[in-house]
């Protein structure tokens, strides 16, 4: 938890509160024609009552160093190492790809759970 306190005090990424009891946030990663290209992405909030089409992802969490920038249209967060290869080797080249975490998978150490807590 310390991890997730650091990033949420160093990172002040703001979004809108969901709306709804099903809605979660998903992450739009943008495409990139060269793999080490710098990470923009953004959130889209959906409902899962209306079947959203995401993939959920997984990774090996490695240490808790916030070197690496994951860019949003009006922000930024530093991430770890490993949640930015993950999002690099996650990306196409050529189109968007849609990432989520479902609420099944919530004890697995997805995505960013831990790096992109909520407030």
């Amino acid at each position: 938890m310390e991890g997730a306190k650091e990033i949420l005090t160093t990172n002040p990424l703001k979004y809108d509160k969901l709306l709804f009891k099903d809605s979660i946030r998903i992450l739009r990663l943008e495409a990139a024609p060269i793999d080490d290209a710098e990470l923009y992405a953004s959130f889209v909030k959906v409902k899962l009552s209306e079947a959203p089409s995401y993939e959920a992802i997984s990774y090996t969490w490695g240490a808790a160093v916030f070197s690496e920038t994951l860019h949003f249209h009006s922000s930024h967060v530093k991430i770890t190492e490993s949640l930015a290869s993950a999002l690099r080797n996650f990306r196409h080249k050529d189109r968007e790809r849609i990432i989520g975490q479902t609420p099944s998978a919530s004890t697995r150490r997805t995505m960013w759970r831990k790096e992109l807590k909520s407030q």
